[in-house]
């Protein structure tokens, strides 16, 4: 995850076509330059593409310690099914009936 979005979602191009989906941040980044083999080669423009996500990745620090959950529709941070109940109701979807 970068920021609220998975990498996958975010980077979805290259997801689709990395060999190992599993691979952690940490193993792929280590190594310059990173460890991470596509199911055919990146070049030209796509190969510019890629560095965007090389750049995001650098600027974060990884920290070896538990994982944490923040629910970000409370301020607090916790879920709770007010919160959620409010984020339903005040989203403009033509299935909003199906949902709630």
């Amino acid at each position: 995850w970068l920021r609220h979005i998975s990498l996958k979602d975010q980077f979805s191009s290259f997801h689709r076509i990395a060999l190992n989906h599993q691979a952690f941040v940490a193993e792929v980044m280590t190594t310059v330059p990173p460890n991470i083999v596509f199911m055919r080669n990146i070049v030209r423009a796509k190969l510019f593409v890629w560095e965007e996500p090389c750049a995001k990745l650098a600027t974060v620090q990884l920290v070896d310690q538990a994982d944490s959950f923040f629910w970000v529709l409370s301020s607090s941070g916790s879920y709770s099914v007010n919160s959620f109940y409010q984020f339903m109701i005040n989203t403009d979807s033509q299935f909003r009936h199906k949902i709630i």
